[in-house]
């Protein structure tokens, strides 16, 4: 196949550089290793390499990579080009409301949308009056796809609402395989990796539980870029908890591996989500997590077994879930170990053989369609 996929993430992104990006790159390794040509194209962002060639996979970054604002718009716009001037068997499009792209309006090739996030009412608390456009873009966006990949079944059934005519696939991401042999140890703090979206990650939530917990010699870390980093600067200071919170920035490869290994355990405190894979990396490295009641985190934390879960937006809860797994070493050690066994299931190459045989499938079907209409 030759695959053309659109993604505004990049793991260069200094806007966003998420589980997408790194999730898309991976995948399209293994493909392009298996005899597939694959082209991924991705917004722009200030000193991108506008096309290179990694490990077989060819990267193109379009628009104007000055400001966030314009570089969502700008790939949006220039997504157009890409799609009538490409050859191409099959177009993967990673869905988002921030930078839509319409695809199917500008090829008649088949396109297989990837749905990682879903905002649905959450665009308006966020976003205020501007969630509205968010909010019908998914709505009505979204209907012009017949092709989806999902990366959790409670967003497959999301998607059903929407569009229940189309053709879905389940598909879980996978997880660095790495983060199953590593032996790490308890230093005293408490980790949060993620993009840092302050409304999403319920990082506010987080900041409050810590000053409840009031414990002087316990450590916040929290890893990850983003563009609310400043706006959480500021909650920081206003909260006076800069002698127990450290922003570590983006981090990645061996420095990430340490911080998973090396805390107590991991914090997801998030309103909504998709499918995370943090819980998941947290678990491979043998970690508890303490997630909230939402349906993402649901399919990523298993109760009792890997994790605990609380309420989305209480600060209380959450402290207390934390106080708990503090006080109880073998709560931790319980947690840890199931979670590293339940961990071994989200493997690259599971993920990537089934999006192999889904694009396959929506190419032979595109293609028994086209002959029945030509029959007819």
């Amino acid at each position: 196949m030759k695959i053309l996929h659109l993604i505004y993430d990049d793991m260069g992104n200094p806007w966003l550089a998420g589980g997408g990006a790194l999730q898309t790159l991976a995948v399209s390794k293994w493909l392009a290793s298996n005899g597939h040509e694959i082209t991924v194209v991705t917004g722009s962002y200030p000193k991108a390499i506008k096309q290179e060639s990694i490990n077989g996979v060819l990267y193109k970054r379009i628009g104007c990579g000055k400001s966030y604002f314009f570089s969502r718009l700008t790939y949006s716009i220039c997504a157009q080009r890409i799609l009538r001037s490409s050859d191409y068997d099959i177009l993967m499009d990673d869905f988002s409301a921030f930078s839509p792209t319409f695809s199917p309006l500008f090829t008649k090739k088949p396109v297989v949308t990837v749905i990682r996030n879903f905002f649905g009412t959450h665009a308006f608390k966020k976003y205020k009056f501007y969630g509205l456009v968010t909010y019908f873009i998914e709505r009505f966006g979204m209907l012009l796809y017949s092709n989806f990949i999902t990366v959790s079944s409670s967003m497959e059934s999301k998607v059903k609402e929407v569009a229940n005519s189309a053709r879905i696939r389940h598909i879980p991401d996978f997880i660095d395989e790495s983060l199953l042999s590593i032996e790490g140890s308890e230093d005293k703090y408490i980790l949060f990796l993620g993009r840092i979206d302050i409304y999403q990650k319920g990082l506010d939530t987080l900041l409050q539980a810590l000053k409840i917990l009031d414990k002087d010699d316990l450590k916040l870390v929290i890893a990850g870029g983003g563009k609310d980093i400043e706006k959480l600067r500021g909650m920081i200071s206003k909260a006076g908890l800069w002698d127990r919170v450290i922003l570590k920035g983006y981090v990645r490869g061996g420095e990430k591996k340490k911080l998973l290994s090396n805390c107590l355990f991991v914090c997801v405190p998030s309103r909504f989500e998709a499918f995370p894979n943090v819980p998941i990396e947290a678990a491979a490295c043998a970690k508890a997590v303490i997630g909230t009641k939402i349906s993402g985190l649901s399919e990523t934390i298993l109760v009792g077994e890997t994790g605990i879960l609380v309420e989305t937006e209480n600060p209380v809860e959450l402290a207390q879930a934390m106080s708990r797994l503090l006080g109880d070493a073998a709560l931790r050690k319980r947690l840890g170990q199931v979670g590293r066994e339940w961990a071994r299931n989200f493997r690259l190459d599971r993920t990537a053989r089934l999006t192999e045989e889904f694009l396959l499938e929506c190419i032979a079907n595109t293609n028994n369609e086209g002959e029945i209409k030509n029959h007819g």
